[in-house]
């Protein structure tokens, strides 16, 4: 999915509203303002459509605001603008909100569907609705996507990529690709560069390595890092493994709910309890039931995705990295090698219940294991495509480690970027810039500091002359 924004520049579409609860023929449909949300809202129940617009009300842009004072190094502005706004008293309710669980935020509402629907979003993560914290991820997504959007690259989301690309290229910077980085290479108690592919690439003042500070510890030496530093890398949590589906379809997805058949992303989670009992199976290792799904139909947004008249599905669910069991056939063998191809007919499966003749329209499908994707990525550790578990201890100064969080590492010139360090995973992109522009300040420092002392040299010099005269003797 691509992550609620409006940073994709020129050349993008606007995918229709996400659809995260199609329990047979209805759904709910997120819309592009508070009113037609709590409208699709209301069709399950007239009161719950009050308690959504209230909570977008009260709460809509100062998440928005609290999301973007995660996107900065210094987030203090931020922070005294919504105090402001707020007031102390909906600040520490605010506080409040994005600490519980999601389900407890859910109970606000009357209805199973709209309890669901407020619910699912948080599913990205790896956490059970009940855990504390995993509520902010799911009003993140919504208040945001209402208003913004979720905006589809147009020709994949490649086409990002290749701009980046070229605007680095155009600066005057080299893209090496097709090779490994073998180590990162270390002198005088700093980084001075990396070796891949059996070229040496020196580093004048920084490495900032977007990968899993296990890989980064791998890479440079532990006996680089002091004992304490890796004790905190150690104790870092990963996340859930990904089992991905991508399909090929002769025709649209047939849902059963209108909503379903014009949106870019949809959640497909039966309730609040089931999707807290498929986390619930995961995090046990077994492979669950009733896999809650997340999928992409970017092509309804992007036509160029596809041949003229069919369309493509992607499609996700979290499972464990190495299963040891099947909450559905406790007999059956859960090695991938023997599972795969059936848990993958059973996501077809719980689609097909919401779509009937959906079965009919594949023209093929690739799956990817927790294996695969970690073949396809290294930084994609067992599967995990959050660079760590989403569990609210392992937030803001703890993401990864004391030592770490804020981009920076224990070695002198080495930054760490990806989701594992602030404002951890997402498509926005943030990692990146504030671990850049961490290093820039860093390398700015010295400067300041002499430039600081110069100044407060010449301002006691200019005090204690202008305190002799005052205080000087009459001739």
């Amino acid at each position: 999915m691509t992550w609620p924004g409006s940073g994709c520049g020129s050349g993008t579409r606007r995918s229709p509203p996400p659809i995260p609860y199609p329990p047979g023929g209805r759904a709910i449909a997120l819309g592009r303002s508070a009113a037609q949300t709590a409208a699709s809202i209301g069709k399950a129940d007239a009161a719950d459509a009050a308690v959504w617009e209230e909570l977008d009300r009260t709460f809509g842009d100062a998440v928005v605001r609290l999301l973007h004072a995660g996107m900065v190094r210094w987030p203090l502005a931020d922070g005294a603008r919504l105090l402001g706004r707020l007031g102390l008293r909906d600040v520490l309710e605010l506080i409040r909100l994005v600490i519980q669980g999601g389900s407890a935020i859910a109970d606000r509402f009357a209805s199973e569907e709209a309890r669901a629907f407020l619910v699912a979003p948080g599913m990205h993560s790896d956490l059970q609705p009940e855990v504390p914290g995993s509520g902010a991820y799911a009003l993140i997504m919504h208040l945001l996507g209402e208003r913004v959007g979720m905006p589809v690259a147009e020709g994949g989301s490649g086409t990002l990529s290749a701009a980046l690309a070229a605007a680095l290229r155009q600066a005057g910077g080299i893209i090496a690709t097709e090779r490994r980085v073998d180590r990162i290479v270390l002198g005088s108690g700093r980084v001075v560069g990396v070796e891949a592919g059996g070229d040496a690439f020196g580093a004048r003042r920084v490495v900032i390595a977007a990968l899993d500070p296990r890989l980064v510890i791998g890479l440079a030496g532990p006996d680089a890092f002091p004992a304490r530093s890796l004790a905190q890398v150690q104790r870092y949590r990963r996340g859930l493994g990904t089992f991905k589906v991508d399909w090929a379809l002769d025709g649209p997805v047939p849902w059963l709910a209108e909503e379903c058949r014009q949106a870019g992303v949809i959640h497909v989670g039966d309730s609040v309890r089931a999707m807290s009992k498929a986390v619930w199976e995961v995090h046990y290792g077994l492979l669950p039931v009733r896999p809650t799904l997340i999928l992409g139909q970017q092509s309804l947004a992007d036509p160029t995705r596809a041949p003229a008249g069919q369309h493509t599905l992607w499609g996700y669910t979290h499972v464990p990295t190495r299963p040891v069991g099947d909450a559905l056939q406790p007999e059956a063998g859960t090695d991938w090698d023997r599972s795969a191809e059936a848990f993958a007919d059973r996501i077809e499966a719980t689609i097909e219940a919401h779509a009937p003749g959906f079965r009919e329209l594949i023209l093929a499908r690739r799956i990817w294991t927790p294996a695969d994707l970690e073949v396809a990525n290294a930084n994609v550790v067992g599967g995990d495509i959050n660079g760590g578990s989403f569990a609210i201890d392992q937030q803001l100064l703890f993401r990864p480690g004391l030592d770490w969080w804020r981009w920076g590492t224990p070695v002198k010139g080495l930054y760490l970027a990806g989701a594992s360090v602030p404002p951890g995973a997402g498509v926005h992109g943030a990692c990146g810039d504030l671990a850049a522009r961490q290093a820039l300040a860093d390398q700015h420092r010295p400067a300041r500091i002499v430039t600081s002392a110069a100044a407060a040299g010449l301002a006691a010099f200019a005090t204690a002359r202008l305190w002799a005269r005052a205080n000087r003797p009459a001739s």
